[in-house]
């Protein structure tokens, strides 16, 4: 028999309510919209921002891409739509569309990407020549054996002249001048008649009169992007290149406007200790001799003495000036570079020498002579060098470079002869023979270097030169003057000193004009 309790059915009553509420709430929730945004090539685009807007109401709603590229709208009321989808770098993707409230829709877009495919990329750079980056570059390129060294370098290093610098390459040694200054380079230990030197790939004519190398102490070492030492002979040098080469690559006009300003100055403790540096008086010396000048009959009174004039300078102060100007225009196109430096140096030199002879009648050797020299020498370096370019386009370009260099030497000589054979009867005693020697040199370099490249097409580069160039020596005026003068005893006993008077072995006075040059044109 069964029984009926009413309690059990209030218990059952409400779950069945709120099922029945829960089904007739999910039949009125609205449509969905869902689908996947995709590139051209079907890829998805993750985190592309998806916006669905109510053409009615205007009202707006966003989401975004998952990471498989799809997006879901979830209870959308019935109306009219626009779904739309953004993207990084691509194009905007839209879509209208009517929504009923009780189906699903399903909507895939594509988005097309807005950039284009370039057919070339080009990229220029310009390196700078005076760095050690350039230095090693040029070296690791280089089809030949070469030493290269830097700007910076020279810069950090106390060497004012190519001659110097030079040195600090491994292979190379310096040959000096009688007053020991470095003069010229030997690479790999050959003399310096087996290499040439060249400005910017050019090569120099020499203002020796009797050689054909250029001494590297005319140049200043601040003028210089860079200086290769080359050490290999290849078929496009000449046949004195055996040795090697020394190659000054000069300073080129810079991208932006530039100011560069050395300024330096200094002394030589030695000249406080004695008599100072001596100077002689050039303002009146010829520049050319009488004859030259048309006078066939001179006399001494044709020549004035100012060589022979001499004053004591204390203290001289070394001097070392520089100063480059560069830049470019506007456009980039043209450009111009200016660069002047000067030296201004002071150098003395003391020796004394020794003559032997061998005694006819102990067969031992005896000294004859005793000569204290002294050589006070002045060395003044003037350098300029300009350069002017202008790119037509990136396959054409001309440019022009100007360089003039100048050393003007200085130099006066004293040297005391002691006869100690002649007349040498006690220490003291016996002739002195004293010779002065003053002479003032101007060496002096023109080049003028009118080069153009042109880039014809991948296969074809047209590169052409026209140079002249011009090297000159010029000894005006060499003034010599040999005096003879001495000690003796006079009848009471006593050590006098004898009156100068002019010997006649060698020539009392004698005077020496020289000039030469040399020229190279080519192209």
């Amino acid at each position: 028999m069964a029984h009926f309790n009413p309690m059990h059915m209030k218990k059952r009553v409400p779950p069945l309510l709120l099922l029945f509420c829960l089904l007739t709430s999910l039949s009125y929730a609205g449509s969905i919209i869902k689908g996947t945004i995709t590139d051209k090539s079907g890829q998805p685009l993750i985190g592309a921002t998806i916006s669905l807007k109510n053409e009615t109401s205007g009202t707006k709603i966003y989401s975004s891409v998952g990471l498989d590229g799809t997006y879901l709208f979830k209870n959308v009321d019935a109306g009219k739509y626009e779904l739309e989808a953004n993207y990084v770098s691509y194009k905007a993707a839209t879509k209208e569309f009517d929504v009923d409230g009780s189906t699903a829709v399903k909507i895939d877009l594509s988005l097309e990407a807005k950039s284009t495919s370039l057919n070339e990329v080009s990229v220029t750079g310009r390196t700078n020549r005076a760095s050690d980056q350039s230095a090693i570059s040029a070296e690791r390129r280089s089809n030949v054996v070469l030493n290269a060294v830097s700007a910076r370098t020279i810069e950090a290093s106390p060497d004012i002249t190519i001659a110097n610098v030079t040195q600090r390459v491994s292979g190379v040694t310096i040959e000096r001048s009688n007053n020991g200054e470095a003069q010229f380079a030997i690479i790999r230990g050959m003399d310096q008649r087996y290499e040439y030197t060249l400005i910017n790939g050019i090569k120099l004519p020499s203002p020796d009169n009797k050689t054909r190398y250029v001494p590297l102490d005319i140049f200043p070492a601040d003028i210089v992007d860079r200086l290769d030492i080359s050490k290999s002979l290849t078929p496009d040098m000449e046949g004195d290149a055996i040795a090697g080469s020394v190659n000054m690559v000069l300073k080129q006009a810079p991208d932006d406007f530039t100011v560069s300003v050395n300024v330096g100055t200094g002394y030589a403790n030695k000249f406080f200790d004695g008599d100072g540096f001596t100077k002689f008086d050039h303002s009146a010396s010829l520049t050319t001799s009488p004859r030259v000048s048309g006078n066939d009959n001179a006399t001494i009174a044709d020549f004035p003495n100012n060589p022979f004039h001499t004053s004591q300078v204390k203290t001289p102060l070394g001097t070392i000036l520089g100063l480059t100007l560069g830049g470019r225009s506007a456009d980039k196109k043209f450009g111009a570079l200016a660069s002047l430096s000067y030296q201004d140096s002071y150098r003395e030199t003391n020796g004394i020498f020794f003559e032997s002879s061998t005694s006819e009648i102990t067969g031992q050797p005896i000294l004859t002579d005793e000569d204290a020299r002294v050589y006070s020498i002045e060395q003044q370096r003037t350098a300029v060098v300009t350069q002017f370019d202008y790119r037509f386009d990136k396959n054409n370009k001309i440019d022009l470079n100007a360089d003039y260099i100048n050393l003007t030497r200085d130099e006066y000589r004293t040297t005391s002869d002691t006869s100690l054979s002649a007349s040498h009867t006690a220490p003291g005693l016996g002739s002195v023979g004293e010779q002065y020697l003053s002479y003032r040199t101007v060496q002096q370099i023109y080049n003028f270097d009118l080069h153009g490249t042109h880039k014809l097409s991948d296969e074809w580069k047209f590169d052409w030169h026209a140079v002249y160039s011009k090297a000159t020596d010029n000894e005006p005026d060499r003034a010599e003057l040999n005096v003879g003068t001495g000690a003796s005893k006079n009848s009471s006993g006593q050590i006098v000193q004898e009156q100068p008077f002019l010997t006649s072995n060698p020539d009392p006075e004698e005077r020496i004009f020289e000039k030469n040059s040399d020229e190279n044109k080519s192209g």
